[in-house]
């Protein structure tokens, strides 16, 4: 076999549908200064996980419809039997048979098996929704009365998952690949032994899925939000939610190195990831968007409300790219530059390139000098206070020897 040549340049991506997550799992630069990997990668699996209304669902329904819209075709193994058509098609999904090919499986064998069809036929994104849901066929074929099995599911998927690797990686090469997201549900850890149970919830499934995945994504519901309307029935104010502020966390990533980080999204209830009113949030944040009081504005536009900034975004979509891609940059250029080692010339060159980037470790911080200071300071009055001390107890004894 032939080894394989190192491979520097951006990987083949699906666009999450979301700059934030695009950002969380690929959004370093690489030595040309592009993102790495924005998106879910092709010919890997990724994961995304949460707990109940935690925004997977809707999260993937958005990578489906931006899948659509760049002329690719998606796979949706819906092995909840669960998805609502009408929500679906709120979010933007089309269900046309030459965009979308929607199979509800009903053993974990079966729905493999449409992936495996899926992949070779050049497919450009399988989500299979859910994990938790995937029944072996010999635990389907059980009578209710059978004892279950304990880690049925665990060892199917071991003995399933590193197939669909090979059938991932091995795609035609003249095909681009497609890229496979897992939605897995979190499971509590039961502890019995008397001690504190582990304060990170698990996944379902077993171990086998976090070890192939190569991105794996937990989404938070950090709060919701509301708005005032008149009730119909009463005719009194009341507070209705309109959508959740999400954190999207990456646990795992071996593409580029942004384990641990994380960043918030929002999702408006019937209409799913509100790139606007994200973009908004951020670009407050980073100042890209002046806001006085309640008045925000930019590109010369002053509104008075975040909800008016949103439908003016919307109504305007080449100030919407120019603040996109201006939130972007500012990522862009707060992530630190990776080193190409072609620019350099030698081994000096490269470990001087090293030192001014992240120091010898020899430097002295002035904050910690300062502290130094202080405490020598405080150790020399105090040794001086011990010899005055000294020589007033000797003093004394002198006094008493002469009685």
């Amino acid at each position: 076999m032939k080894p394989l040549s190192a491979k520097t340049d951006a990987m083949p991506v699906v666009d999450s549908g979301s700059f934030v997550i695009n950002h969380l799992i690929g959004g370093l630069p690489d030595p040309k200064g592009q993102p790495v990997c924005p998106g879910w990668p092709r010919r890997r699996i990724s994961e995304v996980y949460s707990a109940e209304s935690g925004g997977k669902t809707t999260t993937l329904l958005g990578s489906v419809v931006t899948c659509q819209k760049s002329g690719g075709i998606a796979m949706y193994l819906d092995f909840e039997h669960s998805l609502h058509h009408g929500y679906a098609k709120a979010v933007g999904v089309s269900f046309d048979e030459d965009k979308l090919l929607l199979y509800q499986p009903t053993t974990m064998e079966e729905g493999l098996l449409m992936a495996y069809i899926g992949i070779q036929a050049g497919v450009d994104l399988i989500v299979i929704d859910s994990a938790s849901a995937m029944v072996p066929k010999g635990e389907l074929e059980k009578k209710p009365d059978d004892p279950a099995k304990i880690g049925a599911l665990a060892a199917a998927m071991s003995n399933w998952l590193p197939k669909v690797a090979i059938w991932l990686s091995t795609t035609k090469p003249e095909l681009p690949g497609t890229a496979m997201v897992f939605i897995n549900q979190t499971r509590a850890s039961i502890s019995t032994g008397g001690g504190r149970a582990p304060a990170e919830d698990g996944t379902s499934g077993g171990k086998a899925l976090k070890f192939y995945a190569s991105i794996r994504v937990k989404l938070t519901r950090i709060r919701s939000d509301s708005v005032d309307r008149r009730d119909k029935l009463t005719g009194k104010s009341r507070k209705y939610q309109i959508g959740n502020h999400v954190q999207a966390k990456i646990i795992k990533n071996k593409i580029s190195g942004t384990q641990g980080h994380s960043a918030d999204f929002f999702i408006r209830y019937g209409f799913g990831i509100d790139e606007e009113f994200t973009m908004i949030e951020s670009g407050v944040a980073m100042k890209l968007v002046k806001k006085e009081g309640a008045y925000l504005t930019f590109a010369g536009e002053r509104l008075a409300s975040k909800e008016k900034m949103r439908q003016w975004l919307k109504t305007h979509p080449d100030q919407a790219k120019q603040l996109r891609e201006a939130i972007q940059k500012s990522l862009l250029d707060m992530t630190p530059q990776a080193i190409d080692p072609e620019d350099l010339d030698d081994e000096e060159d490269l470990e001087n390139s090293i030192l001014s980037t992240f120091g010898t470790g020899d430097e002295e911080d002035p904050e910690v000098a300062a502290v130094d200071n202080v405490m020598k300071d405080e150790e020399e009055s105090t040794a001086s206070d011990a010899e005055e001390l000294a020589r007033g107890l000797g003093d004394r004894d002198q006094e008493l020897s002469g009685y």
